[in-house]
C-alpha cells in the first residue's frame, strides 16, 4: 500500500513554479539534465538499498550557498530512506519525517561551472514490491524561491522470475570500528560477472578511496592509517550504480 501526503501539495507546487528561474542545473549519473523531471530507479525489492546520484552545478551568477529539502510524495510504509548533502544522514522510516531538510551547517557553496557530486538519494525497500517517490529541492539558503527540484521514483520489483538478471551483493566490514586496524570488507556477490568498485565516502559524502574488485573476489582490505577518525560509508558499485552500502567507523587504537 502506498502512503500519500496531500498536505504537501501546495509546497510541492511552489517548488515547481520557482525552479524555472534558478541557475542551478541537476543531472543524473548519466549526465542527463533532470530539472523538474522524474528520475526512475529500478531494483529488486530484496536489495538492501537502491540509490541515485544527482550532479548539481551552478550555471551562472555569483556563488550561492545551497541546501536540500526532501519531500515524501508517494511512499510505502515500513520502507526507509536517507540522503547525502553536506553529510550523509542516518536512515528514517517512511512517514517519520515527511519533509526533511538538511541541517543548516551542512549547506554547501556552489561556484559557477564546478559540478558538485555530493548528493545521493537512498531508498531501502525492506522486501516490498512497489514504487516510492520523493521530491528533492535544492534552494538558495537566502531565498527559498530560488530553487530547483527533481523527483526520484524508486521502483522495487519482484525478484521471482528475474533473479538471474538482478545483481545482488551482501557487504560486511570487520573490525567495525577499526580500532587502529585496517578494515576488511567481505562481499557475497551474485549475478555479476564483471569488475566492481568498492567506493569509500566520508561523512560529507566526498569520495576518499576507490578499490577495484575483480570478478570472483570476495575480500577487500582498506588501509586506515592515513584516514581521519570518523564515520564513513563503503558502497559496492557497478558502472556507477550502488549494489550495497555499509557504514563503518575509523577510530584510533
Amino acid at each position: 500500500m502506498v502512503q500519500r501526503y496531500a498536505s504537501l501539495a501546495s509546497l510541492v507546487l511552489a517548488t515547481g513554479l520557482a525552479s524555472a528561474q534558478s541557475p542551478i542545473e541537476l543531472r543524473d549519473h548519466d549526465g542527463v539534465l533532470v530539472n523538474g523531471q522524474l528520475v526512475e530507479v529500478v531494483g529488486g525489492a530484496e536489495e538492501f538499498v537502491l540509490e541515485e546520484s544527482i550532479i548539481v552545478t551552478l550555471a551562472s551568477g555569483d556563488p550561492v550557498t545551497v541546501n536540500v529539502r526532501r519531500y515524501e510524495l508517494d511512499v510505502q510504509p515500513t520502507t526507509y530512506n536517507y540522503f547525502c548533502w553536506g553529510q550523509c544522514y542516518a536512515p528514517r522510516e517512511a512517514g517519520q519525517t515527511v519533509a526533511w531538510q538538511g541541517a543548516g551547517q551542512d549547506a554547501l557553496e556552489l561556484v559557477v561551472d564546478v559540478p558538485n557530486t555530493n548528493f545521493h538519494a537512498y531508498h531501502m525497500p525492506s522486501g516490498l514490491v512497489g514504487n516510492s517517490t520523493y521530491r528533492y529541492v535544492w534552494f538558495n539558503v537566502t531565498s527559498f524561491t530560488d530553487s530547483v527540484w527533481c523527483d526520484i521514483q524508486f521502483r522495487a520489483i519482484d525478484n521471482v522470475g528475474v533473479e538471474e538478471l538482478i545483481p545482488a551483493v551482501t557487504l560486511s566490514a570487520y573490525p567495525n570500528p577499526s580500532q587502529g586496524s585496517d578494515i576488511q570488507f567481505q562481499m557475497d556477490v551474485r549475478n555479476v560477472d564483471q569488475a566492481l568498485d568498492l567506493v569509500v565516502f566520508n561523512a560529507l559524502g566526498e569520495r576518499v578511496r576507490t578499490i577495484t574488485v575483480r570478478p570472483g573476489q570476495t575480500l577487500a582490505r582498506l588501509g586506515t592509517v592515513n584516514m581521519s577518525e570518523g564515520l564513513y560509508f563503503a558502497s559496492v558499485q557497478r558502472n556507477g550504480d550502488t549494489l550495497a552500502t555499509k557504514r563503518f567507523v575509523v577510530t584510533g587504537r
